[in-house]
């Protein structure tokens, strides 16, 4: 079914929308946080630590400093403050070992969300939150906005709980990759440290992601920038590669000749989305892996992150 674009939420008339992004010194956070501050933006970032992240990627960006998002108050009180127009949520638990663990990735990843959606509703602030493909069981791929979720797995159920519903909230389905500011756990920060290692890529994974600097380059034009506010939930993902092909990228990219990698296809899932409301702003379609790829290394070279 086409959305009505006649009920969306107009933008109130401001030249460049006030951002404020919750977790800025995530691998999410920090390429919003970046990407929107230099072309111009008044972006703040908030952060949980006590002090900016020491790296000289984030020279020159705003931060608020020990936010816990558990204590909504101090939330509050931060967006009374900044008064943003938009307000991002990159704000995410993945893994939290025992059963406290476990209890507090459902209040970040869950409750929070939710909380936060009334904040900003009853302050006429649009709502960026971002869910995850992580909420499909990885069956049978090409899922859309229509299709019914199935998490498995405390992290999954918890962002599919998160998924607010509430007046100008935009949630975004999507997947990730990039780099972390610091020690970092994930694919293409994994995928680096096996300097001088035979590493496995899984040929019968199909992934549909995208490189954070592309969905932050994504939120500011169409979604920022769009005279109408886009509401409800939207998948956003590129066409789908399987991980072997997308690690062969990835060295290609950063010109790594001591990794060698291996086609495996033991491991099986397909969690890829289908991508029809986001095709809807804007006429968005994603550019071809070769292309994100060199995108998201030339964004990491920029600011010595490669």
């Amino acid at each position: 079914m086409t959305e009505d674009r006649s009920a969306r939420p107009r933008r109130p008339p401001v030249t460049r929308p006030r951002i404020l992004i919750l977790g800025a010194s995530g691998m999410l956070g920090f390429a919003l946080h970046r990407i929107f501050h230099d072309q111009g933006y008044a972006v703040t970032g908030a952060l949980r630590s006590a002090s900016a992240p020491q790296h000289t990627a984030c020279s020159g960006l705003a931060y608020r400093f020990g936010l816990d998002v558990t204590d909504v108050s101090r939330v509050e009180a931060l967006i009374d403050d900044i008064r943003p127009d938009v307000l991002i949520n990159a704000v995410a638990v993945k893994r939290a070992p025992g059963e406290a663990g476990i209890l507090g990735m459902f209040e970040v990843n869950a409750g929070f969300p939710r909380r936060l959606a009334h904040v900003t509703a009853g302050r006429g602030i649009q709502l960026v939150h971002f869910s995850t493909d992580a909420v499909f069981d990885g069956a049978t791929g090409g899922y859309d906005e229509s299709s019914l979720p199935s998490p498995h797995g405390a992290y999954a159920l918890s962002k599919f709980l998160g998924e607010p519903n509430a007046p100008g909230t935009l949630t975004i389905r999507t997947s990730m990759i990039g780099r972390a500011l610091g020690k970092g756990d994930g694919l293409v920060d994994w995928l680096l440290d096996q300097r001088g290692s035979t590493v496995a890529g899984h040929s019968a994974a199909l992934f549909s992601g995208l490189p954070v600097d592309e969905i932050a380059r994504f939120v500011m034009t169409n979604v920022v920038a769009a005279p109408d506010a886009p509401t409800g939930v939207y998948h956003l993902a590129a066409d789908p590669i399987d991980k072997y092909t997308l690690l062969r990228l990835v060295l290609e990219a950063w010109e790594v000749d001591d990794i060698v990698l291996e086609r495996d296809d033991r491991v099986r899932i397909n969690r890829t989305l289908a991508t029809r409301r986001a095709e809807e702003l804007g006429n968005y379609h994603a550019p071809s892996w070769p292309v994100l790829i060199g995108n998201a290394h030339s964004f990491y070279s920029t600011h010595g992150l490669a």
